[in-house]
């Protein structure tokens, strides 16, 4: 399930306590009614309404409202629902134009776009990120950042939490330790200047392919948001006449129409094969949301080879 809070109108300006109140009851309301898997809810969805509606009587920046708006959410433990902040305020949120990555719950500089200040403080690729503000990084990401992050596995999370951990206020600075194998590690002082508005310089190309010797294509999927991704793989391979070995990397897949991933499948099988079975909820009049016996299973859905329609399909 993929739904957003409705934050963008509500933030077109500073917003009032009873405004935040409403926002809250709206994500409450939403999830209560549309959510579908409470058996792997943790947390008391109600009793997070409540301690957030008081939340919402104390003075405070939207920006500090939207931080515990994702607090809020994070609690259903959902990859697909997500808070996004109208552009005012997308834009006083930032990060350096660093790309940092989880490996084995550590975090490491995998890349960073070039500008005047990345000239000067070279950051190492592959550096480990030991300390963020003096703090070690474990504990920067558990405490600062991972309580905001919506994801539905706990491997998943720390991948995120680690992707944003160097997000604050547009302009400020954010002192690192970073450590190169065989050296003394070494301090590191980046400003936050890409803000959530800004076109994103390391995102990778939707799609991308690689040749390896003996014939083997590897194809590189970053997203699956835009249909081109489908018709970019039928120019590239048209009959597979070329090709003895095809790998897909989907590891950087982090957005997108299931669909799509489905009409690329049924170009590399000669037969019918079963797509995931989803779920959704019958809601009968007096029964509860969150029941487990308000769930209607529907029917697991049939995906065909590209070249293959069945009568009626």
């Amino acid at each position: 399930m993929a739904w957003v809070t409705p934050l963008g109108a509500a933030m077109a300006q500073q917003l009032t306590a009873a405004e935040r109140a409403a926002v809250v009851a709206s994500v409450w309301a939403e999830a209560r009614y549309n959510f579908a898997y409470w058996d792997r809810v943790r947390a008391d969805w109600d009793s997070a309404l409540v301690a957030n509606m008081r939340l919402t009587a104390e003075p405070q920046s939207d920006l500090l409202f939207y931080r515990r708006l994702r607090r809020f959410l994070a609690l259903l433990g959902d990859g697909r629902a997500v808070v996004i902040a109208p552009p005012a305020l997308r834009s006083r949120i930032a990060r350096p134009p660093l790309l940092v990555s989880a490996v084995e719950r550590r975090a490491f500089i995998m890349n960073y776009a070039e500008n005047d200040e990345m000239r000067v403080a070279r950051p190492q690729r592959f550096a480990e990120i030991l300390a963020v503000q003096s703090i070690p990084t474990e504990t920067w990401v558990r405490d600062s950042v991972l309580p905001e992050i919506s994801a539905a596995t706990p491997a998943d999370r720390w991948q995120r939490a680690v992707t944003w951990m160097l997000q604050g206020d547009k302009g400020t600075s954010v002192h690192l330790l970073v450590r190169v194998p065989g050296e003394e590690p070494r301090g590191l002082s980046v400003t936050r200047s890409l803000s959530l508005n800004d076109r994103w310089p390391l995102d990778p190309p939707a799609f991308e392919v690689e040749s390896l010797p003996g014939e083997i294509a590897v194809v590189h999927i970053a997203s699956l948001a835009d249909e081109d991704v489908v018709r970019q793989f039928d120019r590239t391979f048209p009959d597979f006449a070329q090709v003895q070995g095809l790998v897909l990397d989907l590891r950087r897949t982090a957005e997108g129409r299931t669909d799509y991933a489905y009409q690329i499948l049924a170009r590399l099988t000669d037969r019918p094969f079963p797509a995931v079975r989803w779920r959704t909820l019958r809601r009968t009049a007096g029964q509860s949301p969150c029941s487990l016996q308000a769930r209607l299973r529907a029917r697991r859905r049939t995906c065909w080879p590209h070249s293959v329609r069945p009568a009626g399909a």
